[in-house]
């Protein structure tokens, strides 16, 4: 979504790999961009060799090349994206990755530490309101849809306290173009989440939640608070000009 709107709204130009076996929403294949298979070695050969063409060189959690990056492009703009696990309370088990690092960003509030350098910054996800947005299919009221996120029994049980049919579903098993439809469908969205090994649930909204807003959906979170309305700063444009203020940062202190 960086690259398309890297482009869309400010005419740059960004190219973006993945390992294929990574890329659960199919995010190369709807947007653009080249996935490869094989194994993970020849997958870093070559992210290494791509990466000499370009000013900007954009990681998202494979922190360990980020040291090898900056031994072979030491002028380059390096920038480390932390999404989750990558990085939640592995702040210094993962020093001497992300230390090589221009810019660092996390996805959501909870992977703030202090043991992460100032550079770090929370960044909101982006929602590509180009697709998620209502769709022209019916809504049913006191319907209810969440993915199954080791939260499963707890949404039972708030849906049955809010009188709701609910309608579980697998993480990763809706391709991303078919989600707006999903959403659209039903009156409620339940962001119920614990990572795998934890008790407590993730205390705030993730990005399925901000889609689901986006097409129309009343999202309900961990706390089992109703929030409607898509929240701006989550949008394309929003997102971007952060971004935008960061690349231009970069660029002006390698001058």
């Amino acid at each position: 979504m960086i690259a398309k709107y890297y482009g869309k709204l400010y005419g740059g130009h960004a190219e973006v790999i993945a390992r294929k076996d990574f890329d659960k929403f199919g995010f190369t294949e709807y947007y653009g961009g080249t996935t490869y298979g094989g194994g993970a070695f020849i997958f870093y050969v070559r992210a290494l060799l791509r990466s000499r063409k370009f000013d900007v060189i954009q990681i998202h959690s494979l922190d360990r090349l980020v040291p090898q990056l900056r031994t072979l492009y030491g002028s380059k703009s390096i920038v480390l994206q932390y999404h989750g696990h990558d990085i939640l309370n592995r702040w210094r088990e993962k020093r001497k990755r992300w230390e090589k690092a221009d810019f660092i960003s996390y996805s959501t509030p909870d992977m703030a530490s202090p043991e992460m350098p100032e550079r770090a910054r929370y960044i909101r996800d982006m929602v590509d309101t180009d697709i998620f947005k209502p769709a022209d299919v019916e809504r049913v009221p006191g319907t209810a849809f969440t993915f199954s996120y080791n939260m499963d029994s707890e949404a039972e049980e708030l849906a049955k306290k809010m009188g709701l049919a609910l309608t579980i579903a697998k993480r990763f098993s809706i391709p991303m173009g078919e989600m707006p439809r999903v959403f659209s469908r039903y009156e409620y969205f339940f962001d119920l989440r614990k990572r795998t090994g934890q008790q407590e649930p993730i205390e705030c909204l993730g990005t399925a939640a901000f889609q689901a807003l986006a097409c129309g959906c009343k999202a309900v979170d961990w706390n089992g608070d109703v929030h409607s309305g898509f929240p701006k700063g989550h949008d394309p444009e929003s997102v971007m000009s952060v971004w935008m203020e960061i690349y231009r940062d970069l660029w002006s202190n390698k001058k």
